[in-house]
């Protein structure tokens, strides 16, 4: 299970050392669009702060964990104030209690051993009037469906997704809505479900029906018990 947190780590300075965003692709754009102002934010798998830093257009503190400290010391060139965490095996997030108005994770969970216990770490972090921003690779794409129902090869079975992709299976995890909403209870309520908008007929078929789109966008509020 270290095979893909060992070739990060190997290769983050190649995949991040001249990684700039000209552009902010749709996903990007939804998640800033959603996320209200506030004091303080932190960034679940940061990286090297590319995406991050844009948050200070909202917050006056922005902060990212990520595995590799290779990645988090690009991200502190960036004013980022950046810890490393290996989420698979941590009980606590270096944090204080209720300290961050926002929690933002992108295309993380898939890639964790056991994703369903980190949002037990993000709810004590967490204000009880805070936001979590979570996004995923959908296991119920309507093309996985079609796979599934064809007798095709999955599209993340590793010599499927080698062909379509170029490179190994770093996805450990596949997580449709009914696995997200089972895992964040009791913690988090999911307030709103964004479809990644593309192009083509998986965009056309995603504005009728969320859980068929490639990737979900799911918006959460803590649960005060």
């Amino acid at each position: 299970m270290k095979t893909y947190e060992d070739k990060y780590r190997k290769n983050i300075h190649k995949m991040y050392s001249n990684q700039k965003l000209t552009k902010l692709n749709n996903r990007y754009l939804t998640i800033l669009k959603n996320i209200p102002k506030g004091n303080c934010i932190l960034d679940v798998g940061c990286g090297n702060g590319e995406f991050t830093k844009y948050f200070f257009k909202k917050y006056k503190k922005v902060y990212g964990i990520d595995i590799s400290e290779t990645a988090l010391k690009l991200a502190r060139q960036k004013k980022i104030i950046s810890k490393q965490v290996d989420l698979d095996n941590c009980t606590n997030l270096p944090f204080e209690s209720k300290f961050f108005d926002t929690l933002v994770c992108t295309e993380v969970l898939e890639h964790l051993i056991t994703f369903q216990k980190v949002f037990k770490l993000f709810y004590k972090v967490l204000a009880d009037d805070g936001f979590l921003i979570v996004t995923v690779p959908n296991a119920g794409w309507w093309r996985f469906r079609m796979n599934v129902l064809l007798g095709r090869p999955f599209y993340f079975s590793n010599d499927k997704f080698i062909e379509l992709r170029g490179r190994d299976n770093e996805h450990l995890r596949l997580i449709n809505v009914a696995d997200m909403k089972k895992a964040i209870k009791p913690y988090f309520i999911i307030k709103e479900m964004l479809p990644q908008q593309g192009g083509g007929l998986t965009g056309f078929i995603s504005k009728f029906r969320k859980s068929l789109a490639f990737r979900l966008i799911y918006i959460m509020r803590k649960e005060v018990f």
